[in-house]
């Protein structure tokens, strides 16, 4: 029998056969049809162990849309390794083991385009963003608990004017094993000394007349101007309307879902102005990505809001009240109006 050329034979039987496609192992090459691929991608396989759900007979690159889609989605709505290898053993999603993968390559590409600086890939382009710190605070008493943890977290907030399409990332196929390390940047990680106390405390520099919640306020007095209309008059009580349902029938603008995020946790806790400044620092450079022509607006509770002001007055150059806008949350905001009025 003569010898005959690989290459020639596989384009030739391509040719032929449209159906086939070609799929690629190390050196060798496979034809396979797409209904074999799936099976062969999402058939029970008889391993060594019941639970052993690790070594597969194909390739990473090979996996399918919906068994691999089966399996990021079971993961990101429970967390559930048990689940996900039941699943794995009928045939109907990859592994825990492979999900890992997947979300460690995932990661790895993100923080080689982000290189520097964490940025969710998920944050849009030119919307108006915000941003939260809070404590969190591990409690060393609870019978689950090992041991203590005292850190800060930082939510990225997105307040859409209308409905944007998701953002489309372009991510290479090479797969990592999930036992490899992830090491954040430095910059994300690392503070920077910072004096604890301001030497002296500056007056407000923002312009009452300059400010623009001048027409949200005219627009708060409707409700009085419509209930002097109708006092009165004999008009159906229907149109007696209480402040809340005035305002809220006069909204015909259905808002937008504000979209949030979560950065990766710090050890650190946030109650000191090395902290406080270390966030804002973080939010600064996620908006000189996304929208570089905004102020920094930062919301936090009372205790800490008070060492954000305290690094506003340190650092007016970088974070002062015309850079950076530092406000507490609704909850704190409504209890210091009530003391100021003696409540």
């Amino acid at each position: 029998m003569e010898n005959i050329h690989s290459t020639r034979l596989k384009e030739k039987i391509l040719s032929r056969i449209p159906e086939l496609h070609e799929s690629k192992k190390g050196r060798d090459v496979v034809l396979t049809f797409k209904d074999e691929l799936i099976l062969f991608n999402v058939v029970k396989h008889k391993r060594r162990k019941a639970n052993e759900l690790d070594k597969l007979r194909h390739s990473p690159a090979l996996e399918t849309p919906f068994p691999l889609f089966t399996g990021l989605l079971i993961h990101a709505n429970t967390r559930k390794k048990g689940l996900l290898n039941t699943f794995a053993h009928k045939g109907l999603s990859v592994s825990y083991k492979k999900v890992q993968d997947v979300q460690l390559n995932i990661t790895k590409q993100l923080c080689k385009k982000y290189n520097g600086f964490v940025c969710p890939p998920s944050l849009k382009e030119e919307v108006f963003t915000t941003a939260a710190v809070d404590s969190i605070d591990h409690d060393p008493s609870s019978t689950t608990a090992t041991k203590s943890f005292h850190g800060t977290s930082i939510s990225i907030f997105q307040h859409l004017e209308k409905a944007l399409e998701p953002n489309q990332i372009d991510l290479s196929v090479d797969f990592e094993d999930s036992s490899t390390k992830i090491e954040l940047p430095e910059s994300y990680t690392n503070l920077s000394p910072t004096k604890s106390k301001a030497a002296e405390y500056p007056l407000q520099t923002v312009n009452r007349e300059n400010s623009s919640d001048v027409q949200p306020m005219d627009e708060m007095d409707d409700w009085l101007e419509h209930l002097m209309q109708m006092n009165g008059k004999d008009d159906d009580i229907k149109n007696r309307f209480s402040w809340s349902g005035f305002h809220s029938k006069k909204s015909a603008i259905r808002a937008i879902k504000t979209t949030s995020t979560l950065l990766p946790l710090l050890n650190e806790s946030v109650n000191s102005t090395a902290m406080l400044r270390h966030t804002m620092g973080v939010v600064k450079q996620i908006l000189l990505k996304i929208n570089p022509q905004q102020p920094i607006v930062l919301t936090a509770d009372q205790p800490v809001y008070a060492f954000g002001k305290q690094v506003q007055w340190m650092y007016p150059e970088f974070y002062g009240e015309s850079n950076v806008v530092t406000m507490m949350g609704a909850l704190h905001i409504g209890m210091a109006f009530l003391n100021t009025i003696g409540d």
